[in-house]
């Protein structure tokens, strides 16, 4: 709060301390980082907030916080780079996770960057994609193992 109330009176010059000084105090502690950042969001100060949610995300990469405020901070913003970058460390998070591979690859290839990655992600994404859209429903399954034994066609033979 004396942050705040140093930027409103002074301006950026006398808050830039006082908010690197904030910065140090919570360096290794995932919850306080959060916070700081959340704070720095609802006082609408962004770099600060980004600066702060970089940190919490290379520090302590399994924490969920930091990488959901992150795409929300570069939407708002427009910032596609910015954006691509979140999903690129959500990946390195968490390698499995095709929500994060699909959006990081849709953004490369529309900012056409790390196009060869890119093309073999969204290849990977459409094969598994497919290969689930087109097998039988689990439900569907008994009932046409039990027609093939039987040789019923069902409404076909009618």
């Amino acid at each position: 709060m004396l942050t705040l109330a140093i930027r409103n009176q002074s301006g950026n010059q006398g808050s830039s301390l006082a908010w690197t000084v904030l910065c140090v105090w919570p360096q290794n502690a995932p919850t306080a980082l959060n916070t700081l950042a959340q704070l720095a969001l609802n006082w609408g100060w962004i770099p600060e907030a980004e600066e702060v949610l970089w940190h919490a995300a290379l520090k302590f990469p399994k924490q969920p916080l930091a990488a959901d405020l992150a795409p929300d901070l570069y939407m708002a913003r427009r910032d596609t780079a910015g954006l691509r970058r979140v999903y690129q460390a959500s990946m390195q998070r968490d390698p499995k996770d095709k929500s994060a591979r699909n959006d990081y690859a849709s953004l490369s290839l529309l900012c056409g960057k790390d196009l060869p990655t890119a093309h073999r992600y969204a290849a990977e994404l459409y094969t598994v994609n497919l290969a689930i859209r087109f097998s039988p429903p689990p439900m569907l399954s008994p009932f046409t193992s039990r027609a093939r034994q039987t040789g019923d066609r069902g409404l076909a033979g009618v």
